[in-house]
């Protein structure tokens, strides 16, 4: 069994097709969660499972999310613990459109 850490949106794997990929809990912290949905999907083997778990947030927080971005633009810059640590909110219908269209 290889087992492998790597960046989410560039997975480097070119000639080997993992049977399990796991995302417990990560693509919420991705810079573009729909290229690491894609680059999960590119890479398992036909007849592979893929595990993935995302926080699933209430739509709220993409509002305090783009307030805090745009504060942050005109250099306002102050952190909101919770929000910190994500770049992405999704609630249901969005986590499951990052897989929409993908085999």
């Amino acid at each position: 069994m290889l087992t492998i850490t790597a960046k989410g949106d560039d997975l480097g794997l070119k000639a080997w097709s993992p049977e399990i990929v796991l995302s417990d809990d990560a693509v919420d912290h991705a810079e573009n969660a729909r290229q690491m949905a894609t680059e999960m999907t590119r890479v398992l083997a036909p007849s592979g499972v893929m595990y993935f778990t995302v926080n699933v947030h209430h739509g709220i927080y993409a509002i305090a999310f783009a307030m805090h971005a745009a504060w942050d633009s005109i250099g306002l810059h102050f952190e909101i613990g919770r929000f910190a640590d994500h770049t992405t909110y999704l609630t249901p219908a969005p986590a499951k459109r990052l897989f929409r269209s993908l085999p």
